[in-house]
């Protein structure tokens, strides 16, 4: 309804009496109780109700130019619980426009640990461990082979090392999808939830300590700075941004989806 009508809307229900008034007031509050009831959003509750407004205006004009032939000076009360009755209980036009989501069944059978999640977790560790075999050296003596496990770092561990920094976020992803779907049999929203954000989170905070380092080193290029304020810069601002932001988003996230 425009701005417009609905003015002339309020004008109308003031001319037709301050009863006509509450009792259409009145039917219209107890109609979007209903629909709120029933899980109409506000979007829908507002269609509905200039809908059933515009309707019970109409009635109620047919009814004033009835009663102004009749020699009636306005409407009474009576006419507009007629006009309601007619219209209905709110409670039946609410059933009849909105349509209640389905209810799913919970189940209630034995839960799963998600596999998606677990492996993800699993690839997630080759990467620190690439990271620690990659400091060893190896130098083996002459006219020795090198160990049977040099090779397998290299053409295994290696590799899946560095791959985990993408495919571990994706699994994480995967293991939050078909347990959210999963209507209860599978289980591990939280091992999915760190799956995802551990590499995302690291590389935000890696991106916060050396901007703070830059920044550092670019007042110290200007000016001298105070070992103090220095450590200040390098050290204790990137970590409380990291502490605070790695806790804000993850529990953003698990707001979000942790959500029925």
């Amino acid at each position: 309804m425009s701005e417009s009508s609905a003015k002339a809307v309020g004008s109308s229900l003031r001319r037709m009496g301050v009863e006509v008034q509450g009792r259409v007031d009145e039917y219209l509050l107890r109609l979007d109780s209903a629909l709120t009831r029933r899980g109409a959003d506000a979007g829908k509750r507002r269609e509905v109700g200039v809908s059933v407004r515009n309707q019970i205006m109409a009635k109620l004009s047919q009814r004033e130019r009835a009663s102004s032939a009749h020699g009636a000076a306005h409407l009474s009360a009576g006419d507009a619980e007629a006009v309601l009755a007619e219209l209905g209980p709110p409670e039946k036009i609410a059933m009849e426009t909105v349509t209640p989501p389905p209810v799913v069944a919970r189940y209630t059978g034995p839960s799963k640990l998600s596999m998606t999640a677990v492996l993800g977790l699993v690839w997630a560790l080759m990467f620190p461990v690439m990271l620690l075999l990659s400091r060893v050296t190896v130098e083996p003596k002459p006219g020795e082979s090198p160990p049977w496990w040099l090779g397998v770092v290299q053409v295994v561990v290696v590799p899946m090392g560095w791959a985990s920094i993408v495919a571990t976020p994706v699994l994480g992803l995967l293991a939050l999808d078909r347990i959210r779907k999963s209507n209860g049999r599978l289980y591990g929203l939280s091992l999915a939830l760190f799956v995802a954000l551990v590499f995302p989170l690291l590389a935000l905070n890696a991106l916060v300590f050396w901007l703070c380092w830059q920044l550092n080193q670019q007042l110290i290029d200007q000016a001298s700075l105070p070992a103090s304020v220095s450590t200040l810069i390098n050290q204790i601002l990137p970590t409380v941004i990291c502490v605070l932001g790695d806790y804000f988003i993850a529990a953003r996230a698990w707001m979000a989806v942790s959500e029925e």
